[in-house]
């Protein structure tokens, strides 16, 4: 065996898939050894009493399934289920794994693992939903690709033509395999290569990817000349052995087994030495962040070439390695942030940092958290990327530290209202949260939900000329400087300032570049490669344009999608300047540059074919989709399909928006997020009639807060275009019902409900009954709508207000209620 398997183990990035010869030495409920192949086929003859002449496995089975398939199925339970896995078995099920795929449909793998107890089993038949692999190993999942004796009902594969009858489309864990071939190092282990379905499956997740995998190794007792140098052009490695042998060699490397918690932090030594036991919950948490010290911060990608120009001054959002080797600039305002947060902290409470997008608000959050770690003693942790329980990860950090530590937050919006909830609630006792979000998001969505746990608001503003200074130091040492170099010292401070003025971002690049922005992104956009990088950038510009990542099996699959069979890991080099890579998550330099590549650049046609690539990639999950992925992934999906999004996408053409939902009316049917914003994309273009009835199959979907509160609201807008008052009363009552509801259960700091209620309400009685007949109910919405105000205050709420008692007192009323009113929720 071979010291690079060992490695990939103990990194976490090692996967098996076994085929038939992994059964071998297991026996059944009555201690009978288990039938490999032909042997499996020759006891099947038996059953039915025919001779057997070496006919193909799945010959006899179709046969028997077609004369007597109750009888067929008794025998492959009775053969296949309850047995007794072989001693190697059992030794392999002694390890932690993240995922295990088998071409046997026998019991003994999954009987093997949930016998050890080292880790919970999932079981996935070959087109079940995906689901996300644990991070932290807690849980091995178990793909049986092939059928499952305990549930013959589902079908059983046993030739390579089986897989794709009935279908234009391989199943769904088959097309992951592929995936993971190309992100993970593979042991095949067999009983012989010419093994049919063992070949079918290498072929497969090679036709798949078409791609460049990991170096993989096979394991069967004996290959030949031409077969080793066949493996060796796959980037396979032929090992002589057996399961036998390769559970013999891993006892003897790792004799004391590794934990799932040290394969899960193989990469994270500052995680891995804490000195304590912890919870799985506190591993999880744990496992989400980064704790900030000079001495422990991951330092990839810092393999750059000594004076080479470094990626930040290219437009890329900044990486640790990037803050440690100090190549941002530190300016006026990184440094009074820096200090306010120093001297700010506050238990409970949330510093925000707000600015426009490009202005420096990432660079100035990882410096703040750098700068508090080399002077104060306060634990630091820092979350890029959304998680999907904020709670979890809080709760185990005030668990793990006795006294104060701050929780950077870099973009705070897809976690504002669990941030709220966090720190008003009893579970948080320590933590002082420092988060980043863009100036309008902001004002737009968050501001009001946080507000009552804010104690300081710090906005950055235009640069100082002393900034302007302090960032050409930083330009002649590692950015672009061949056209600066060019200027007098004066000039360039006054280009570098004059330029900032819109978008720091934005500013350095046509600085350094001499081209306006949409120029510069057009350029790379036509030298980034032929159709195949172009999609790959737009796919990956999908989730960049939202502030997040797209993980390696999404933008795979959405490649496959599309047609596109290359390796990501290929696309991904020969895209390098505009797409980064960060441990099988995938990102285009900055959303601001994406939104213009999107918005001035990219084909309309391109965006949504890709769009619909991605979704199709997401329907894979078991809906909804958005408990079923990750965070990162979720907050894409949930940004993707946003019926805003759509509408911008397409440049408010309603066919091609139509043509985005329209494409998933049975994938994602059950789906109730999507329903939601398929209703309010046909609210856009005024189909009422139709997207009452999205919204209605939305309610029948999922029960949600805002669903019911859309599907309310389309009831109001069809009552005010109702031409009579017969018409108009039913839907208004159906309405008013609903909200009444929704306003009994919401929480105290929720006033949309009552808003809508008492505008919507207004609006109808207006049409129908004039200012004198509507004054009564504006004088009972008033009192309503001021007490709400009194409890918790809000600028909706007191536009609301003021509107309602202006009707009530005066008889005038500002319209302010419509279909764009749930834009602002």
């Amino acid at each position: 065996m071979l010291a690079e398997i060992k490695n990939a183990y103990l990194n976490g990035r090692l996967m098996l898939l076994f085929g038939a010869g992994a059964s071998s030495g297991s026996r059944d409920s009555e201690m009978i050894e288990l039938p490999m192949g032909d042997d499996l086929a020759k006891e099947l003859a038996d059953l039915m009493g025919w001779r057997y002449n070496g006919e193909a496995l799945s010959t006899v089975y179709s046969a028997i399934n077609a004369t007597d398939s109750a009888r067929l199925h008794s025998f492959l339970r009775t053969r296949l289920t309850n047995t007794k896995p072989s001693p190697e078995l059992q030794t392999l099920a002694s390890f932690p794994w993240s995922r295990i795929f088998t071409l046997n449909i026998d019991d003994c793998a999954e009987t093997a693992l949930r016998k050890s107890g080292m880790q919970n089993v999932q079981v996935f038949a070959r087109n079940s939903p995906l689901e996300e692999i644990d991070p932290i190993f807690k849980t091995v999942q178990l793909i049986k690709l092939n059928g499952s004796a305990d549930r013959p009902e589902d079908g059983f594969i046993f030739s390579p033509q089986e897989y794709g009858e009935g279908s234009n489309r391989l199943p769904i864990w088959y097309r992951e395999l592929g995936q993971n071939h190309s992100n993970y190092t593979f042991v095949f282990i067999g009983s012989r290569l010419n093994e049919p379905l063992f070949q079918h499956a290498m072929a497969e997740m090679r036709s798949i990817v078409k791609r460049a995998p990991l170096q993989g190794y096979v394991i069967t007792p004996s290959a030949s000349e031409i077969d080793k140098h066949h493996l060796g052009s796959l980037n396979l490695i032929h090992v002589p052995g057996t399961l036998k042998d390769f559970a013999e060699w891993l006892s003897r490397e790792l004799p004391q087994r590794p934990t799932g918690w040290e394969l899960a932090t193989a990469r994270r030594p500052e995680l891995r030495n804490i000195n304590r036991a912890l919870t799985e919950p506190q591993k999880r948490a744990l496992n989400s962040v980064t704790l900030v010290s000079a001495d422990i911060l991951p330092r990839s990608g810092s393999d750059h070439a000594l004076g080479a120009i470094r990626e930040f001054y290219k437009g890329y959002k900044p990486r640790w390695v990037d803050i440690l080797d100090g190549i941002p600039a530190e300016l006026a305002f990184i440094q009074d942030f820096s200090k306010l947060v120093e001297e700010g902290y506050e238990a409970r409470k949330c510093i925000a940092l707000v600015g426009p997008a490009g202005s420096g608000k990432s660079t100035a959050l990882m410096l703040t958290a750098l700068h508090l770690s080399k002077v104060s003693n306060t634990p630091i942790y820092f979350l890029r990327e959304a998680v999907s329980d904020l709670k979890e990860v809080v709760v185990a950090l005030e668990q793990i530290n006795s006294s104060g530590f701050y929780l950077f937050i870099d973009k705070m919006e897809a976690m504002h209202n669990e941030v709220a909830e966090l720190l008003e609630g009893p579970q948080t006792r320590h933590v002082c949260i420092v988060a980043s979000e863009r100036l309008n998001i902001w004002n737009r969505r968050v501001k009001a939900t946080v507000e009552p746990v804010i104690s300081k608001v710090f906005k950055v503003e235009k640069i100082r000329k002393a900034d302007a200074r302090r960032i050409l130091e930083k330009l002649e040492k590692f950015g672009p400087w061949t056209r600066l170099q060019q200027m007098a010292p004066e000039q360039r401070v006054t280009e570098i300032y004059n330029r900032a003025d819109r978008q720091l971002l934005i500013g350095l690049m046509e600085a350094t570049t001499g081209l306006g922005f949409t120029k510069i992104i057009d350029n790379d956009f036509k030298s980034v490669g032929d159709d195949r990088h172009k999609k790959f950038l737009t796919i990956v510009g999908l989730a960049s344009i939202h502030r997040s990542t797209l993980s390696s099996h999404i933008v795979g699959t959405a490649l496959s999608n599309l047609g596109i069979a290359e390796d990501v890991n290929v696309l991904s080099r020969e895209t390098e300047g505009i797409i980064v890579t960060d441990g099988k998550k995938y990102s285009a330099r900055h959303p601001v540059y994406v939104r213009e590549l999107f918005e001035k650049v990219v084909p309309t046609t391109m965006i949504k074919d890709c769009l619909i690539a991605v979704l199709e990639a997401f329907s894979d999950y078991e809906a909804p989709v958005i408990k079923h992925v990750g965070k990162a992934d979720g907050v894409v999906f949930k940004s993707i399909i946003n019926h805003r999004f759509v509408k911008e996408m397409m440049r408010n053409d309603e066919e091609k928006v139509r043509s985005v939902y329209e494409a998933f009316e049975t994938k994602f049917h059950i789906d109730g997020l999507y329903w939601l914003q398929y209703g309010l994309a046909l609210r856009d273009f005024g189909k009422h009639t139709e997207a009452r009835e999205k919204l209605k199959t939305a309610r029948e979907a999922f029960n949600s807060p805002q669903i019911e509160h859309a599907y309310a609201q389309q009831l109001m807008i069809i009552a005010s275009m109702s031409p009579n008052w017969d018409d108009a009363q039913p839907l208004l009552n159906e309405a008013i019902e609903a909200l009444r509801e929704l306003n009994r259960v919401a929480d105290a700091a929720d006033s949309y409900p009552i808003v809508t209620l008492a505008e919507g309400h207004i609006s109808v009685m207006l049409k129908f009954f004039g200012v004198e007949g509507t004054q009564t109910v504006a004088q009972q919405y008033a009192n309503e709508l001021l007490a709400a105000h009194r409890r918790h205050p809000g600028t909706r709420l007191q536009e609301a207000v003021s509107n309602v008692v202006t009707l009530a007192t005066t008889g005038s009323w500002k319209e302010a209620y419509g279909p764009g009113y749930l834009e602002e929720k």
